[in-house]
């Protein structure tokens, strides 16, 4: 029998923000298992890999091997420091996972006083700078941004193209996985999306993935597809979903 699901607004880690079931070692990757795995790949195997998972695919087969065991090691860490969750929307306004300062209105934030053009100035060497969150902003994300020019991708290129249908291949997953009718899907629903597996996997906003997703299924979370419309939003949950949303791209 359901139970019945509370609005978005009204609950902070609701009855759906807990597994169905424990699976403690559910979604951890041994890394003696890889090791062995990867080992009996050919080379055109592990290049595949890592295009696959974003990876670059360049150089020897150890150097292959050795670039998809350090991002499984990152994967195991981002998942075994990840404490105390779930963690309820009350919690994350006062202390936004992985912030690193409190945050504080009368600092910059993008779209206002953009902490991009004060990080800017002051280089890569420089002191850091936080935006109003308080999450640091990453020099070389905010750099990279600033040297592309418009035009310099051409929107009918082949991998500009294959971006997009990866996206929309990705998109109607998350769809899947969050209960939600992917017709109905607003910018402010992904935006909830990553906010839920962000409070109930306790990793931060920003470095949600398409494999956190698939994570937070396999450990048994579900969710009522309805409280990730914003009728069922309250302003200040928009709010507080946006404003994490806003300039996490530039974010450590």
């Amino acid at each position: 029998m359901s139970r019945r699901k509370q609005p978005l607004q009204e609950s902070g880690v609701n009855a759906d923000s807990k597994p169905l079931k424990k699976t403690s070692k559910v979604g951890l990757v041994p890394t003696e298992q890889n090791a062995r795995k990867y080992d009996s790949l050919l080379k055109v195997e592990l290049q595949k890999e890592c295009t696959a998972r974003g990876l670059f695919k360049t150089g020897n087969k150890s150097d292959l091997i050795a670039r998809l065991e350090s991002a499984d090691k990152a994967k195991r860490d981002k998942y075994t420091n990840a404490k105390n969750a779930p963690i309820s929307k009350e919690e994350t306004t006062k202390h936004p996972i992985g912030a690193k300062v409190p945050p504080s209105k009368s600092r910059a934030g993008f779209g206002k006083n953009d902490p991009g053009e004060k990080i800017m100035k002051r280089g890569p060497t420089g002191p850091p700078v936080y935006d109003e969150l308080g999450f640091e902003v990453d020099y070389a994300k905010v750099a990279a941004s600033w040297s592309r020019r418009p035009g310099c991708r051409s929107m009918n290129s082949d991998k500009y193209l294959d971006m997009l249908e990866r996206e929309q291949r990705e998109d109607d997953r998350k769809a899947e996985i969050m209960g939600t009718d992917k017709n109905k899907s607003s910018a402010l629903t992904l935006m909830a999306w990553d906010d839920r597996i962000s409070r109930d996997l306790g990793i931060p906003y920003h470095t949600v993935e398409m494999e956190d997703f698939e994570e937070w299924y396999r450990r048994g979370f579900r969710a009522d597809g309805g409280e990730f419309e914003a009728r069922n939003m309250s302003q200040e949950e928009q709010d507080r979903v946006s404003n994490l949303a806003i300039g996490s791209a530039f974010r450590k």
